[in-house]
């Protein structure tokens, strides 16, 4: 595997995105300036099957202890938090100590909010093992929880000093985790041509086939990384537009119970989004056809089914992107232009909830 370097730039806080095999992780995080304890937040899984050669690369440059919670969204609670506080506390991690996030989105969130808060704030190192978490939420220093069903309401900013990416992780994925990263590259797509067209190679990205998948990982990465740079803190509407999908995706995640992967629910919301933008933009109606082809290739869902339209807009008017008690959405005039926000109605979304299984 090609290892590949990108510096994200934000003054005092900046740091190195970076892909390489995980026994290299603790000699690339002293580099850093990092030292003393770490506690590796993870899951049974990921340790069972990538863990060895990340131990024996920390063990040679720091004291480090784990701390394994469950997978799944609803350890990225209180009830979560709570239980790293207390590995935090065991470990005696003390304010120039770091929490390393080896796992997927929840690991991440779950793990870079305990840092930003642990003695009032700790060091953060990303290690991502998911297709969201290496092309989306490890990067760019957003963490939290969610409350009461609702995502990532409690939460914070908080840089890591380090993000460093094992492709070769993404091969032990199941099919559906693996889909459920899709739909996050398939949302680049939208905002990026370049990443639209390596979409083309859907047969090989499916395949994981190391080229096209390690170009395709990176590229998303990439295009983060610059939309991070011009807008850390999501006040300037540069940093909103990552949100494509998400404002309808993220209470149907709720809805659901979470028994809908947060991709999976992604995917709905790519939908929703991308017929508001024919309505409202004159987006394609060719690249709209398009979109559902390449979602139900990676298997992802198109129509809404088992979740309760009612709490979706309970959920959805909570959205953190409500401003005035209106609900502001991303939309797509063509692939690589997004643009927001646009207020749209609740009746305007109401009838899209509703046109669900005619949407396709």
């Amino acid at each position: 595997m090609k290892h590949t370097v990108r510096k994200l730039r934000l003054a005092d806080r900046s740091y190195n995105v970076r892909t390489g095999s995980l026994f290299d992780l603790g000699a690339k995080a002293a580099d850093t300036g990092l030292k003393g304890k770490v506690l590796i937040l993870s899951h049974p899984r990921v340790m069972r099957l990538h863990g060895k050669p990340l131990l024996e690369g920390l063990k040679r440059y720091f004291d480090a202890t784990i701390c394994e919670i469950p997978e799944g969204e609803k350890s990225k609670s209180e009830t979560g938090l709570s239980a790293v506080y207390n590995a935090c506390q065991r470990g005696r991690l003390e304010k120039n100590d770091t929490i390393v996030c080896f796992g997927g989105g929840v690991v991440g969130d779950l793990g870079g909010y305990a840092a930003a808060n642990w003695s009032r704030g700790i060091n953060v190192v990303q290690v991502p093992t998911t297709v969201v978490s290496q092309v989306d939420s490890s990067i760019g220093g957003k963490t939290g929880i969610d409350w009461k069903s609702i995502k990532n309401r409690i939460g914070a900013f908080k840089q890591p000093r380090l993000v460093f990416m094992d492709i070769s992780t993404l091969s032990t994925l199941s099919e559906r985790q693996f889909n459920n990263g899709m739909a996050e590259v398939i949302k680049y797509g939208l905002l990026s041509e370049k990443v639209w067209r390596l979409l083309y190679e859907r047969e090989s990205i499916a395949a994981r086939g190391p080229p096209v998948l390690e170009k395709i990982v990176w590229e998303c990465a990439n295009l983060k990384c610059d939309i991070v740079e011009q807008d850390e803190f999501d006040t300037k509407g540069l940093r909103a537009k990552l949100n494509l999908g998400h404002t309808i995706g993220h209470a149907i995640e709720g809805a659901s119970g979470f028994r809908l992967l947060h991709g999976e629910a992604v995917s709905l919301g790519l939908v929703a989004a991308a017929k508001l933008s024919m309505e409202r933009l004159g987006f394609d109606i060719g690249r709209y056809a398009a979109l559902l082809r390449l979602l139900r290739h990676f298997n992802l869902p198109t129509s809404l089914k088992d979740v309760d339209k009612k709490e979706v807009m309970k959920i959805m008017l909570s959205d953190k992107k409500v401003e005035g008690g209106k609900l502001r959405f991303v939309l797509v005039e063509r692939i690589g232009k997004v643009t927001f926000p646009h207020v749209v109605s609740e009746k305007e979304v109401r009838k899209v909830l509703d046109r669900y299984p005619t949407l396709t």
